[in-house]
């Protein structure tokens, strides 16, 4: 029992969607009806649930009360429809908890639709309701009472009242909700709204169909016909049940509290509910209504007759009318059998177009046929509305004004024609219409649509696409060849998106005939081409008249399309479609001939069909030589020769390689095979030729042989690129003159009387010989000109003047050789504090102060003046530019400015310590190293360690820096004895030390070194110094003895006998680490220069043997070698094995640096070449001793040098100048 109830104030508000509050059906029969009358009352049961879960399904009835003083109360009867102007209203009563009955009645008769096929009705309304809670106490039995909540809603303003019919719902109320959901963004306010009510009226149409499919028979069958009626009613208890869910927004939250007998747990402001709103008869019986409805059934149509079974909507408590297929009906046809069944056809169609009428009208064959098995009247007329001012005559007597009644035998058909010519003015009849149609209201039809169009060339009926953008992005059509149609080079960006050529080209087909039609792509690439031919001339493009499809892959593409011309072909004129369109996003493929794509052209072209014998190519009926199969076009130059579209034998071009159609065309690159070009390509006549390399590497340049050039010697003018491409100049002469005569050596006068054979020195002096050279030696070679040492340091280039003198250039302050920052020269000293800044003696830049440094006016204590910056430490103090007495500090070493300063490396002695350098007190000292080696490390004796055995514990560094533990039996077997690992013994080994047990307990020693140091590093085979200057690579030996290998130098190269008063070449065996040689000549023989690897001397006329000796001098070692040479006394006649003993011969000598050798012999020899201290500047290599090879020393410096040729054990040496 329910010991109280409270009810809550109204919490919020919501709308629902239209809803049908009853349903009235209407019969069939075309005057036919159903009524509720004034004296009837239609109800129904109701009950309304909800739920707050997405998608639930726990459902809870909700309550239905209205607004009171006390808040929300349950009320017995409430209007929830009234529509305006028409006294009917549908009220709600409770009938028990959540079930409520809803009744709908009127002050005057309402009926279905009176006329047309059967439309249902359907009323209802759209309703606002408030909604609260009811806080109910229950006691059942003796329990305890409980608490629970109920969801109330109570209805406070009709927003819509509705009496639609169900046609007007499917074909008004649909579509526009549809509209709306598809336009509206998905989730909005108004996308909820409308797709809610969508969603209401699709359930309760689909509602309606399932209750009438389902409806109960009753037993009765009415049966009239046309002209009869009948009148009858029928009383329907509601037993049944369908519902209809929808959302709604709430306006306000609603709380998990009261949101309990929803399954939920609460709602936000703006959430939704979803509720269910059930029809008929629900849980209890208390909610069902008795309904009687009055019908009457008639229909005034044309012969029909109705069996109508007369059934029950247990649902609404409605009558429901089935008519059997047993009925007869037309005019309008609502089921049964269909009376009225026309059928006209033009052509075996229902369209025929008429392409070039020659002849002022056309003549369309038609069938006329009556399909029904009734004989049945039709109404035979023309569409007024198309092609006015048309003739029109024909079968049936038709004519374009007035309607002709034909009366048919059941399932009979006529043939005829129809003549129709165009109205006056014009050349065309577009799409006449001609209409078959039953005799009441023109509901059952059938119609055929004529065109035709006269004149020659005079093409139309056909789809005409357009093109938003066209061919602006290049997708045009460039080329169609098929038969005697040859259009190419067509397109471009400003072409039209449709052109009609049929006018302009057209050719024959032949049933049966195998052809390909040729379409050239424009200017982009992913563009797809279709083509069709209107077999049947009906106008259209059908699938089964598509020739065929391709996409292009690259830019003006050309590509065939074979096909066979069907014999179902109708001979006469007809049109073929070309398309070439982009495909955009969401348009139609494959390629559609009508519609309108975004980019794209489309081009149409006449065609001929006849029923000849179809001929291939070459003129022979059903020949092989169709388009697409091999032929001979009698080019040599071209291959894969084929038959075109136009029936024209071509053939591929042959490219330069010989393949047809190939990419390897003049302009493409090769390779010539000639290392000497570059840019290798095929010319015109397909040759593969380069442009020769300029002497830079540029195919075709500019810089050939014998352009001018810069070889970067200064030496040198009038440079260019020889054969070679070298770049090499002219010797400038000692005048100036490039390429000239006046050479070193060269004649000239030194306006000094006292000297004579005056000629231009290396360095383009003009300088005279004297008697005694500037040395005092008779002859001698220190000539004017000739370089020497005026033991100046600050001078450099020091020559012998004209006058004997030794000078060379100064360097100025700023080391410049003859620079002209001299001391007295102006310089900038860096202080704007003083004037007159000038180099001084000791080339420092000083200014002048009003006063000195020491602040006397004019006083001499100036920057650069000694001074005494009171630092014992330093050194040299002067001034400096800032009056700043400061000095040089002074080393470790007492040497000032000195690098042996604190922190500077060095060496302490002490083998135990690393990282040694000068501390603060100017001490060598170091950091001990621990027993890993690391100076300063932390590794020391005593500390933790890891001995590797696993028998040991309590492992340190012993005091010989050996990781050594404990062992329970010492190294002995003594257990917990002193003979530990690191513990001293003795390995029996004299020349050990520090011997001490290891880790395995075997007792080892260090090796004492070279010097008596254990562990010392002065061991057999390290570097040392045997204090002997003439030894090298010294090293302790086995037994610790330090010696070296003794320098030697070998025998003198030359000849051991010469003739008198003859120049000779000697070479010292080249001794490694020298640095000068020295060379004692034999009394009354004479040289330029005694002081070089090589010698060069005079020999006089003395006969006899004599002594020559050369000393090397490697560091403070002297070595020397001495040759006995036999002189023979000098007739003074020349004889002509004089140079017999000449191997090979060197010209030019002096040169730049290129020398040309030219031997007469036949054996082979070495040929090395060396500086003047026998330093090898050209590695040895062999000349074959005849003929002559170059020798090129360009990348050597400047001088003297010496080639010494070997041969046979046998030596010559020439002398060579290399000069720049």
């Amino acid at each position: 029992m329910i010991v109280g109830t409270n009810f809550t104030d109204s919490l919020g508000t919501f709308d629902t969607p239209d809803f049908a509050v009853q349903i009235l059906r209407d019969p069939p029969g075309d005057a036919s009806s159903t009524s509720l009358t004034s004296s009837n009352t239609m109800c129904r049961g109701e009950t309304i649930s909800g739920t707050t879960e997405q998608g639930g399904s726990a459902f809870a009835k909700v309550r239905i009360g209205i607004a009171g003083s006390a808040g929300l109360i349950v009320s017995a009867n409430f209007e929830i429809y009234g529509e305006v102007g028409v006294s009917t209203s549908a009220t709600r009563t409770r009938t028990a908890t959540g079930d409520y009955q809803t009744c709908l009645t009127t002050g005057q008769t309402i009926s279905t639709p009176t006329s047309g096929a059967p439309d249902d009705l359907f009323f209802g309304s759209s309703v606002r309701y408030a909604y609260g809670m009811a806080l109910t106490t229950r006691r059942i039995g003796c329990n305890m009472p409980t608490d629970s909540a109920e969801f109330m809603i109570v209805p406070i303003q009709t927003l819509s009242n509705f009496r639609w019919t169900e046609s007007y719902i499917r074909s008004t109320k649909v579509p526009e909700l549809e509209a709306d959901v598809a336009s509206l963004v998905v989730g909005t306010d108004g996308w909820k709204v409308a797709n809610n009510q969508l969603n209401v009226w699709r359930q309760t149409l689909a509602m309606n169909d399932s209750i009438k499919a389902n409806a109960n028979y009753t037993g009765t069958l009415e049966q009239f016909n046309s002209g009869g009626f009948v009148d009858d009613v029928l009383e329907t208890t509601t037993s049944q049940s369908r519902s209809i869910d929808y959302n709604v927004s709430l306006s306000q939250g609603l709380s998990a509290e009261f949101g309990v007998n929803f399954g939920g747990s609460g709602v936000t402001v703006g959430g939704e509910v979803t509720f269910r709103q059930e029809y008929g008869n629900s849980v209890s019986a208390s909610n069902s209504g008795t309904n009687t409805l009055v019908y009457h059934l008639e229909d005034v149509g044309n012969g029909d007759n109705f069996d109508v079974e007369i059934r029950q909507d247990k649902v609404f408590g409605s009558n429901v009318y089935r008519l059997r297929s047993t009925s007869k009906t037309s005019c309008p046809y609502e089921g049964g059998y269909q009376l009225d069944q026309p059928l006209l056809l033009v052509g075996g169609g229902s369209h025929m177009l008429l392409n070039e009428v020659l002849t002022p009208s056309a003549t369309f064959p038609i069938t006329v046929t009556n399909n029904s098995n009734y004989q049945r009247t039709y109404r035979f007329f023309v569409n007024g509305t198309t092609n006015p001012g048309v003739t029109l005559s024909g079968y049936g007597g038709i004519n374009p004004i007035t309607p002709v009644s034909l009366t048919i035998a059941a399932n009979t058909t006529f043939t005829g024609n129809i003549v129709v010519g165009p109205p006056i003015g014009t050349d065309s009849i577009a799409d006449l219409e001609i209409i078959l149609s039953d005799n009441c209201g023109e509901e059952i039809t059938s119609s055929i649509t004529l065109s035709a169009y006269f004149g020659t060339g005079n093409f139309g009926g056909y789809c005409i696409p357009s093109s938003a953008n066209g061919t602006t992005d290049g997708d045009w059509i460039d080329g169609v060849q098929i038969g005697s149609i040859n259009n190419t080079g067509t397109g471009g960006i400003t072409g039209p998106s449709y052109t009609n050529y049929a006018a302009q080209y057209s050719t024959p087909l032949s049933r049966n005939a195998q052809k390909i039609i040729t379409i050239t792509s424009g200017a982009n690439a992913g563009v797809r081409f279709a083509a069709w031919i209107d077999y049947d001339r009906d106008g259209m493009f059908e699938a089964s008249e598509k020739l065929g499809e391709f996409e292009n892959s690259a830019a003006s593409e050309t590509q065939n399309i074979a096909f066979t011309v069907p014999m179902s072909a109708q001979v006469g004129s007809t049109i073929m479609r070309v398309r070439g369109i982009h495909l955009g996003i969401g348009e139609p493929a494959p390629v559609d001939p009508c519609y309108s794509y975004q980019t794209g052209e489309t081009e149409d072209y006449g065609v001929v069909i006849n029923a000849n014998t179809p001929q291939d190519c070459a003129g022979v009926n059903n020949g092989p030589a169709l388009p697409g199969t091999a032929c001979n076009d009698g080019n040599a130059n071209t291959g894969n020769d084929t038959w075109n579209a136009n029936c024209t034998c071509l053939g591929q071009p042959l490219d330069c390689v010989g393949v047809p159609n190939g990419q390897t065309l003049p302009g493409i690159p090769c390779n010539d095979g000639n290392a000497n070009t570059a840019g290798d390509v095929y010319d015109a006549n397909c040759q593969c030729v380069g442009l020769p390399l300029d002497c830079l590497g540029v195919p075709g340049g500019t810089t050939v042989q014998g352009t001018a050039c810069d070889d970067g010697d200064t030496a040198t003018g009038n440079d260019v690129y020889d054969g070679s491409c070298l770049c090499a100049g002219q010797l400038i002469d000692c005048v100036g003159v490039s390429g000239g005569t006046t050479l070193a050596g060269s004649p000239c006068d030194d306006g000094n009387p006292l000297s004579g054979g005056d000629a231009y020195n290396a360095n383009c002096e003009c300088v005279g010989a004297f008697t005694s050279d500037c040395a005092g030696v008779a002859g001698g070679t220190a000539q004017p000109g000739t370089a020497c040492d005026d033991n100046n340091i600050a001078t450099g280039n020091d020559t012998y003047g004209a006058n004997c003198v030794c000078a060379g250039e100064l360097y100025d302050c700023a080391g410049t050789l003859g620079g002209t920052q001299l001391p007295g020269t102006p310089c900038d000293d860096g202080n704007s504090a003083s004037t007159n800044d000038t180099f001084n003696a000791g080339c420092g830049c000083i200014g002048e102060f009003a006063n000195d440094c020491a602040g006397v006016p004019g006083g001499t204590a100036l920057p650069g003046t000694p001074c005494n910056d009171g630092n014992a430490a330093t050194g040299n103090d002067v001034y400096n530019a800032f009056c700043t007495c400061a000095g040089e500090p002074i080393d470790c070493n007492g040497v000032v400015g000195g690098p042996t300063q604190p922190g500077f490396p060095c060496d302490d002695g002490n083998a135990a310590t690393g990282g040694d350098v000068i501390d603060a007190n100017c001490q060598c000292a170091g950091l001990l190293l621990d027993c890993l080696g690391v100076p300063g490390g932390t590794d020391v004796v005593g500390t933790p360690c890891d001995d590797g055995d696993a028998n040991t514990s309590n492992d340190v560094y012993t005091a010989n820096c050996v990781c050594a533990g404990t062992l329970a039996l010492d190294c002995e077997g003594v257990a917990g004895g002193t003979a530990q690992p690191g513990a001293t013994c003795d390995d029996g080994d004299a020349t050990t030390g520090n011997d001490v047990y290891g880790a395995n307990c075997t007792c080892a020693g260090q090796l004492i070194d070279c010097e008596g140091i254990i562990g010392g590093f002065v061991l057999p085979g390290t570097p040392c110094n045997d204090s002997l200057a003439c030894t090298v690579n010294d090293v302790r030996g086995t037994d610790c003895v330090c010696s070296g290998t003794t320098i030697t130098i070998g025998a003198v190269i030359g000849s051991t006998m010469v003739i008198g008063n003859t120049s000779n070449v000697y070479l010292a065996t080249p001794v490694a680490n020298a640095n000068s040689y020295n060379w004692t000549l034999p009394n009354g023989w004479t040289t330029s220069d005694n002081s070089a690897f090589a010698l060069v001397a005079e020999v006089n006329n003395t006969p006899g043997d004599v002594e020559l000796c050369v000393t090397a001098m490697v560091g403070d070692c002297e070595v020397t070698s001495c040759v006995t040479v036999t002189v023979d006394f000098s007739t003074g006649i020349t004889t002509t094995s004089a140079s017999s003993d000449d191997w090979i011969t060197v010209q030019p000598n002096p040169s730049n640096g290129m020398f040309q050798l030219q031997s007469e012999g036949s054996a082979p020899m070495s040929i090395t070449v060396y500086d003047g201290t026998g330093r090898i500047v050209k590695a040895p290599f062999l000349f074959n001793g005849s003929g002559s090879t170059t020798l090129d020393l360009k990348g050597v410096s400047p001088g003297v040098y010496y080639l010494m040729a070997t041969r046979n054990g046998a030596h010559q040496a020439v002398k060579l100048l290399i000069e720049h």
